[in-house]
């Protein structure tokens, strides 16, 4: 997926294309959650769907949620949730992340080879 240390470093453009397409992954995987964790509120919770909305913000924002489901389902749907959106939280810091960590890393190497270090 990204260069190999031995390859150049890519342009800014090029650069940029990168850090947009992980944005947009990072996005779509938000959109996607947030549609999934409104309907769990929706249908498990017996929320309206704008409250149903503010409780799966909150909870993909990594904040406690101010209602608790009071059945058994409902409890066990949203204990699900919470636990994806914890992963899904995780995982969009690192999408995001790779990219950049990737070209300094790969910079430092560049660096490295230039003075003689071992490639």
């Amino acid at each position: 997926m990204f260069e190999h240390r031995a390859q150049p470093l890519l342009s800014r453009v090029r650069f940029l294309w990168r850090l947009t397409r992980a944005f947009a992954l990072t996005l779509f995987i938000v959109v996607i959650s947030m549609i999934g964790g409104t309907a769990v509120y929706w249908r498990f919770v017996d929320l309206s769907w704008a409250e149903a909305f503010l409780q799966a913000c909150l909870v993909l924002g990594q904040l406690p949620p101010e209602r608790e489901p009071q059945s058994a389902w409902g409890m066990a749907c949203v204990g699900l949730f919470v636990m994806y959106a914890r992963l899904v939280f995780f995982s969009i810091v690192a999408i995001l992340a790779l990219p950049l960590l990737h070209r300094i890393m790969h910079a430092l190497h560049l660096d490295e080879a230039e003075k003689g270090g071992a490639v």
